[in-house]
Parts: structure tokens; sequence; C-alpha cells
């Protein structure tokens, strides 16, 4: 049992009910996603988010250009990034990244999940052109 899995049953007993073990559910399927890709990894992109009104001003491409030359400055090669389909997952498929793994995943623990509950996650992979 992961530090996770075990922190969450000690909060919940079991029941996956906080905003912060769905969280944890989500880092588990992470996780599994990375696993099933069955590639490794020199470097990964954790969080890349841009307020909804700076969108079209190419801030997001900036940003991204900056972790790629920071890649650089580093020698990594190859990296991964963890979406879903609320992000603007696009954006990095333009870039060229390429999905290389998926999986749905529900935020409801009713027993019956409504369609506006489900999220597919995402792995993308990407390499740092030299």
């Amino acid at each position: 049992m992961s530090p996770r899995e075990a922190l969450s049953l000690i909060i919940n007993q079991g029941k996956p009910e906080t905003v912060f073990d769905f969280y944890l559910e989500t880092m588990k399927l992470n996780e599994e996603l990375i696993q099933q890709s069955k590639e490794t990894f020199d470097a990964a992109l954790n969080l890349l988010i841009l307020n909804e009104n700076y969108k079209g001003l190419g801030l997001g491409s900036t940003l991204y250009q900056l972790f790629l030359d920071y890649l650089k400055e580093n020698k990594a090669k190859t990296f991964f990034l963890l979406t879903d389909s609320y992000s603007n997952y696009p954006f990095y498929e333009k870039k060229g990244l390429k999905r290389i793994a998926a999986q749905h995943f529900s935020w409801s623990n009713d027993a019956e999940v409504l369609e506006e509950d489900v999220e597919e996650y995402y792995v993308y992979a990407g390499r740092v052109e030299r």
C-alpha cells in the first residue's frame, strides 16, 4: 500500500469523500498512466496554468518555451506532462507532444455516475529538440 493510499484510508476509512481524497485518487491514476506508458522520462511539466483573460496573447507559448529552454540547459531529452479533458490539452498537441496514455476518472462516488462527473486523464510525451 502506498503512502497516499494509507493516508486516504486513515482520513476517510477507505471511502473517498473529500476533495483531498479525490485528489489523492487522481495522483494514483497519474502514476498508473505513467507506468502504463512503459516509457522513462528525464523531466516532467507538472503545472502550466494561464488565466482565461490572458489566453491568445502568446504567454502560454512563452512559458512553455522557457520550460524547454530550462530542459535544454539541464540536458534533459524527454519529458511528460499530465493533463485532463477539462484542460487545454490541444495546446500541447499543437506543440508537438504525443498522447501516450489515457484513462477515465469519476469525481462522483455515487452508484450512478453522471457524464459531467467523468474526466479523462492524459499523459503526453515530449522530446527536447537540440
